[in-house]
């Protein structure tokens, strides 16, 4: 069986809009001795792993119909960019929900320091004399009952 490397570098370089030069910079590799390579099918294994890395395809594309694996690079291509596309958009709908919730609950958190504050006392105008005291509830009904319930002997 003969497989034709040439033809599936050729058009993997047209798919991937990649030069011939580039790749011979990423083989660390001149011109001529790819070329050689390449005429004679006389690629090393580790070499067609370098290309398959470079071109980032699998290695068994090299060695099927060469339309074929065109056509499922390329289809695979497509759908990876409208995954990229749909998790970037839902990336960018919880980014703006979550700054949404942060916005609220830092707004809640403000509301809550208030309350604190002027509960304590550290309100701006709030004077010690200003503040409500506590009401004795020990007279009140409920209370005296609430005694008499739990131990009698209050009563």
């Amino acid at each position: 069986m003969e497989y034709n490397f040439g033809e599936k570098v050729e058009q993997l370089l047209i798919d991937k809009g990649k030069t011939k030069k580039s790749l011979y910079d990423y083989l660390k590799m001149t011109a001529n001795g790819l070329d050689a390579m390449i005429k004679n099918n006389s690629i090393s294994a580790v070499r067609l792993g370098q290309i398959a890395n470079y071109f980032e395809v699998p290695v068994h594309y090299f060695y099927g119909d060469i339309q074929a694996s065109s056509k499922k690079i390329a289809n695979e291509s497509s759908l990876e960019r409208e995954e990229i596309l749909k998790i970037s958009d839902d990336i960018g709908q919880l980014r703006n929900f979550f700054e949404e919730e942060i916005r609220v609950k830092n707004q809640q958190i403000a509301g809550l320091q208030r309350t604190v504050d002027v509960l304590v006392g550290k309100s701006k105008g709030v004077s010690k004399k200003s503040r409500i005291a506590p009401r004795e509830v020990s007279n009140h009904p409920s209370t005296n009952l609430m005694k008499k319930e739990i131990n009698p002997a209050l009563a």
